[in-house]
């Protein structure tokens, strides 16, 4: 069920069953539980040394309300099947080390176009946990859909680990 835009009434019209159920309860039911879902992983993932990550995957749901994700194919996909603009949100963080020049995640349109990024600069020799956040708001068409890429470079050449509970959500907030 989608959102559905009311009718216009004529004064003096007797208000059916039917219209009162799609212009009103199905409407106020949709915008209730709008589609939403929210993934996570649940392992480490290696990103080489200048290089990226492409696209991030993730095998765990914590809800979806509109089939906008699967655990099996296209994991590192959130599908959007319910057209309209969404925020959209990516978290990570990779392991701790004392040599990073930079770190990046990015969100991508059906994995090429770029709607939203975010770019954490080295800490000189001081060892952190780089954590990057990532929100957009984008009107997505049926269909389209949406990864995240990260990258990483040090100054060691290293291989590194995103670590487990990277995040990735999508809602919808309305037609656009």
């Amino acid at each position: 069920m989608g959102y559905t835009a009311p009718t216009t009434r004529a004064s003096g019209y007797l208000v059916t069953a039917a219209n009162w159920n799609t212009d009103l309860v199905d409407n106020i039911t949709f915008l209730a539980n709008p589609p939403a879902c929210r993934v996570t992983s649940s392992g480490t993932q290696s990103v080489g040394d200048a290089s990226f990550l492409n696209p991030v995957l993730f095998d765990t749901e914590s809800y979806d309300t509109d089939s906008m994700h699967s655990t099996s194919v296209n994991t590192g996909r959130i599908t959007f099947n319910t057209a309209g603009v969404y925020v959209v949100s990516f978290n990570c963080r990779f392991t701790t080390a004392s040599d990073y020049l930079y770190t990046q995640a990015q969100l991508l349109l059906n994995g090429a176009g770029h709607i939203g990024g975010s770019t954490v600069q080295g800490n000189s020799g001081t060892s952190y946990e780089p954590w990057l956040t990532v929100t957009a708001q984008h009107k997505f068409a049926a269909a389209d859909y949406c990864v995240c890429s990260v990258f990483q470079d040090n100054s060691g050449a290293a291989a590194r680990n995103l670590l487990a509970a990277a995040s990735f959500s999508a809602v919808w907030v309305g037609l656009g």
